[in-house]
């Protein structure tokens, strides 16, 4: 058994107000997260805030991580 770890997204688009998920993996149990991922459908010239919450089996979601400041790529 693992835990799912989900990084959500959200832009100036939306006012910052809907999330998305972008990427959801597993990480199994006893393992240090090292985790590297890069988001390859970004619009030029808007502005995204992300965020990562872990996910259980029954769906339910952790208090979300989020970066404070908007960046763009």
């Amino acid at each position: 058994m693992g835990t799912n770890i989900v990084i959500r997204r959200t832009s100036n688009k939306t006012n910052f107000k809907f999330w998305e998920d972008v990427y959801t993996t597993l990480i199994p149990s006893k393992t240090n997260l090292n985790l590297v991922w890069r988001d390859y459908t970004i619009e030029s010239g808007v502005w995204y805030k992300y965020s990562v919450v872990k996910r259980n089996k029954e769906n339910y979601r952790s208090t979300p991580i989020e970066i404070k400041n908007p960046i763009m790529g």
